[in-house]
């Protein structure tokens, strides 16, 4: 089984990551453990941008789309499959959703939350101001659009390319963990029905 996680700035997609990793028992790749695979792997001088999660700007962007350059984005998704494997495992961001897309196992979230809990809890957890924590969320939730069509072409967030999406500041991530964990139970139990 492989779970990926798209998340809005401050929904909680860590907590729940690791949540659903106990529950579970298999591992979760965040950016940092992405990060050292990936340079374990020897792919990671190649394209840090990508395994940062940091957005191409929008010049090369559009340059890249003027000159007629399609699937962008095929390269890094493919070394991060290469990272990855065909391993159990949480991917955390980094296109997880598109770059899995084809594995018979996966279950591709989203989570979002209402904006001002996603800033509380970035001021929280950062230690920063109310007007620092707006714009973190509003720049880090920019970024990952812009990342996410640049290298896949689809719309960050559009529930067509995900399983759930899920407001976590409505039931909190104890309670979406739960939510997803049963979502996976039902669907293997429906397999082998």
């Amino acid at each position: 089984m492989l779970i990926t996680i798209a998340r809005q700035c401050g929904s909680d997609a860590k907590s729940v990551g690791e949540m659903l990793s106990k529950r579970y028992q298999i591992p979760v790749y965040n950016k940092d453990i992405l990060i050292e695979r990936a340079k374990e792997k020897g792919v990671y001088d190649q394209m840090p941008n990508f395994f940062a999660e940091v957005p191409v700007s929008s010049l090369l962007y559009a340059i890249a789309s003027g000159e007629g350059m399609t699937n962008l984005g095929a390269i890094p998704i493919q070394a991060l499959r290469d990272t990855v494997g065909d391993k159990d495992c949480i991917v955390i961001g980094r296109c997880g959703n598109y770059a899995f897309a084809d594995r018979p196992d996966v279950v591709r979230i989203f989570l979002s939350g209402e904006k001002e809990v996603r800033v509380a809890k970035m001021m929280s957890i950062r230690g920063i101001s109310e007007k620092e924590a707006k714009e973190l969320v509003k720049k880090t939730d920019e970024q990952r659009a812009a990342f996410q069509k640049y290298y896949t072409g689809q719309i960050w967030g559009d529930a067509r390319y995900y399983d759930m999406c899920i407001n976590t500041s409505r039931i909190g991530s104890e309670a979406v963990a739960g939510l997803i964990s049963q979502y996976i139970d039902e669907s293997e139990q429906a397999k082998t029905s």
